[in-house]
């Protein structure tokens, strides 16, 4: 503001966070078109922790992200109802997955995730 006194918040260069945060950070992208299905692709790198909603044609995505320590972290992810959801994670060869309690076959690659609340826990196990 010092230099430039007639700058706002308005412009595009003032809100990238709010198109960076979801589709990067998040990696929260449409898969078809309206959001009938939505991709997840978070990456998290050192945060401990991460929360997000992201307004869609269909209602609001809710997520979010909590790293209890090395060995465990846990994912809430919440759909609007009329939409699905794939969900994918970069995941070490030991490690084992949940999804609201029922374990994961990680052949696929994601995760089929449903409207409504998502809790997905990964385990590194250590041998």
């Amino acid at each position: 503001m010092r230099y430039k006194p007639n700058s706002d918040w308005n412009h595009a260069w003032g809100a990238a966070p709010a198109n960076i945060i979801p589709r990067q950070l998040w990696g929260i992208q449409p898969k078809v078109a309206g959001f009938k299905v939505a991709h997840i692709h978070p990456q998290m790198g050192s945060l401990n922790n991460s929360s997000i909603k992201v307004p869609t044609p269909l209602g609001i995505i809710k997520a979010d992200y909590i790293k209890i320590n090395n060995r465990f972290t846990k994912y809430s992810v919440e759909l609007p109802a009329n939409m699905a959801g794939e969900f994918k994670v970069d995941l070490t060869e030991n490690a084992v997955v949940t999804c609201n309690g029922e374990k994961v076959d990680l052949s696929f690659g994601t995760i089929r995730i449903s409207p409504g609340l998502n809790v997905i826990e990964i385990r590194i196990n250590s041998f």
